[in-house]
């Protein structure tokens, strides 16, 4: 991919992040009003579900700024000339997975292993 192909889908991934963090808060917000008052409304179960709805909708939005910031560090990559290679080995990125994920810093190898080293499940080593 040249240069502008790979910006210009930058620049869309973070118009459609953006907008669905902004429809998640947007919702949020209107949960919020709905649910001021002195007293809770509902029986526990409802609140309870209320309760996780809003733990879900703050984790999304916390996601959807780790997107964020790393299509702005694809961005600073791309114009430094680093764009497409792996942050830990420097070899390219698998143009399949740069078309997957625009932001990607990390060839599958170690991208898989970062994953397993994060879950856990990585097994004996």
């Amino acid at each position: 991919m040249d240069h502008d192909t790979i910006s210009r889908r930058l620049r869309q991934a973070r118009q459609a992040i953006a907008s669905s963090r902004a429809q998640v808060e947007s919702d949020q917000l209107v949960g919020t009003s709905a649910d001021e008052g002195d007293q809770p409304r509902g029986d526990v179960v409802d609140i309870a579900n209320r309760e996780l709805e809003t733990e879900l909708d703050e984790t999304l939005v916390g996601l959807f700024g780790d997107e964020l910031a790393e299509i702005d560090a694809a961005e600073a990559r791309l114009a430094a000339g680093t764009y497409g290679r792996c942050q830990d080995c420097g070899a390219p990125i698998e143009a399949a997975r740069l078309v997957a994920v625009p932001w990607a810093r990390y060839c599958t190898t170690h991208q898989q292993s970062r994953e397993r080293d994060h879950t856990g499940l990585g097994g004996a080593r």
